[in-house]
């Protein structure tokens, strides 16, 4: 993975927030997609209709990291355009291991 990569720990939630500019789009569409072996969607929808015509719009998810590894996150919009899409690497790192 590379230094742009998305860093968490083991419980830790994040936001994500996409803006969405688009310019006479007919059924536009956000989809959000993540590995759910190891995170989790807390909060928003995976799939959010954006409408027609032209916009801005932000949309955004509440992710937690719920085992370490590494993983990533895909956004892609659909629409008259042809489908774009964004991903972002994740590395989860584990909880410290507290002393009694």
């Amino acid at each position: 993975m590379d230094a742009s990569a998305l860093i968490l720990g083991v419980g830790e939630i994040q936001r994500i927030a996409v803006t969405v500019a688009s310019q006479d789009c007919e059924d536009c569409r956000l989809e959000f997609e993540s590995d759910a072996s190891t995170l989790e969607l807390v909060s928003g929808s995976p799939s959010v209709l954006l409408g027609s015509g032209s916009f801005e719009k932000t949309v955004e998810w509440d992710v937690r990291a719920i085992a370490a590894g590494e993983s990533e996150l895909k956004v892609r919009a659909t629409g008259s355009d042809p489908r774009q899409w964004a991903m972002i690497p994740v590395r989860i790192h584990p909880l410290p291991k507290l002393e009694d």
